[in-house]
């Protein structure tokens, strides 16, 4: 079978991607490889099978038109979430929140209540490029429209932590100033998590290192883990952030209506699709078995 495999020049990427391009050619089939780097765009090869890399760019959609036209299957890549770095996953449907497995039911045993521990409202932010924001943030269109959301609606001690690839835009900072918000002063994540009473995303993989923690979590996009019950499920209503927020000044011991055993199991969903790169290529070949 002819596999096409998308080549990147990102170096956290290309590793994963070459990869699995040695890993279909021990498996027996033809790699042909595809570039959408440095303006490289070529015409798109024949292929039964082809591996993306997220497919979310403009230019994704020739390898599709292409799949439509010659019954290819395409399968999408992308990095995993515990930890970032390392582990990948493979899904047909697409990336994130898109994976074919994040709507499917969740089942866990128990109601352990998660309590309220000590701290302050850490609000977590992102690159407003990634495409985390760009295709999966339906009622925030930027950080800046849903950091003014928080500011009108959160009557807590905030702290804002920055994204280490994304430095705050001034239009960023100015909400923060003018909010009387503080900046997060640690350095290390888990530092940071371990002075936080609850964690407020849009779709952060931080979400989910907070989650690991016990902590409750605010998820305001897309998410492979917004799952109820195990977060709180929000969006642009300020009833429910304000429902959320009651809840947190009732202080250390109160009960979230959050569920201990929920977070275990969307936490074992998460680790059980994401992929090492020992698993491979016993993992891929049942896949491309099915293009």
């Amino acid at each position: 079978m002819k596999v096409l495999v998308e080549t990147r020049d990102d170096s956290r990427i290309r590793p994963q991607l070459n990869m699995l391009a040695k890993a279909t050619e021990r498996l027996g089939h033809e790699v042909v490889r595809w570039s959408l780097d440095q303006r490289v765009i070529r015409d798109v090869p024949p292929f039964e099978a082809a591996i993306l890399w997220n497919g979310l760019l403009l230019d994704h959609d020739r390898v599709r038109q292409a799949a439509i036209k010659t019954g290819g299957r395409i399968f999408y890549a992308e990095l995993g979430w515990l930890p970032q770095d390392g582990p990948f996953q493979l899904d047909h449907r697409g990336v994130n929140a898109a994976a074919s497995w994040c709507s499917s039911a969740i089942t866990w045993k128990g109601s352990t209540d998660v309590l309220m521990s000590r701290g302050d409202f850490l609000v977590v932010l992102q690159c407003d490029a990634d495409t985390q924001l760009t295709h999966f943030s339906p009622w925030f269109l930027d950080q800046p429209s849903w950091l003014r959301f928080l500011a009108e609606h959160v009557d807590l001690p905030v702290r804002v932590r920055t994204h280490p690839l994304c430095p705050p835009t001034a239009a960023i900072a100015k909400i923060v100033r003018d909010s009387g918000w503080q900046w997060d002063p640690w350095v290390r994540l888990r530092d940071s998590l371990g002075q936080a009473a609850a964690v407020a995303t849009i779709n952060s993989t931080v979400g989910l290192e907070a989650m690991a923690r016990g902590l409750p979590v605010l998820v305001f996009g897309l998410a492979v883990f917004r799952q109820r019950g195990a977060c709180w499920t929000l969006s642009a209503d300020p009833s429910d952030l304000k429902r959320v927020c009651r809840l947190l000044k009732d202080g250390p011991g109160t009960a979230t209506g959050l569920i201990c055993e929920m977070q275990a199991a969307v936490l074992k969903r998460i680790l059980t699709q994401q992929w090492w790169p020992t698993e491979l290529p016993g993992r891929l070949a049942p896949i491309l078995v099915l293009a």
